[in-house]
């Protein structure tokens, strides 16, 4: 096993496929006072899972649009099939090296390889002279968010009507999270 540069020319137009279950999320809890604004995660167990199945691009032309010098796609390759991807670029003007998509095939995960993408885009953002790695993940993917926590990423922020106008009732909130590489 081995990570390995692909050729973005090879990687333009190939989707796969997210699928995820997650037996909790983060209800997000916002009010609006005289003085200011409040929002709140609360750990929630659902009352039946949630199951959440799209599909992705590996990579697109707003990826290479938003960073400087082009997203730069990783594979893992093990016994010459690709089984896990990661797609990173230096946001033009934050100096910080987005994670636009990480993915392990599902009969691959839980064996480390999600970790090894992980510590590569770590690598390239510090080639890239990149202060920080920022991802986006979703409030009802707890498992992403728990893998990501587990390697020092933090909440930093979010976006109430990122996929629709009523996120928040759909207990599904585009949550960023943040590895500072100064911490590390």
């Amino acid at each position: 096993m081995k990570v390995v540069k692909l050729r973005k020319e090879d990687c333009k137009n190939v989707k796969f496929y997210y699928h995820y279950i997650s037996d909790k999320y983060y209800k997000v809890i916002y009010s609006e006072t005289e003085d200011g604004w409040t929002i709140r995660f609360k750990l929630t167990e659902t009352a039946e899972n949630i199951v959440k199945d799209y599909d992705e691009l590996l990579s697109a032309d707003w990826m290479e649009n938003e960073t400087e010098g082009g997203c730069q796609i990783f594979g893992i390759n093990d016994n010459d099939k690709i089984v896990g991807w990661l797609t990173v670029g230096k946001e033009i003007w934050t100096r910080r090296l987005r994670m636009f998509e990480i993915f392990v095939a599902e009969d691959y995960r839980d064996k480390g390889y999600g970790k090894i993408l992980i510590e590569k885009a770590k690598e390239v953002a510090k080639n890239v002279d990149a202060r920080s790695i920022i991802l986006e993940t979703q409030t009802n993917n707890y498992n992403a968010i728990e893998f990501y926590k587990n390697f020092g990423f933090k909440l930093f922020g979010c976006d109430l009507s990122c996929y629709h106008n009523n996120d928040i009732e759909r207990n599904e909130v585009r949550i960023e999270m943040v590895y500072d590489l100064k911490e590390a």
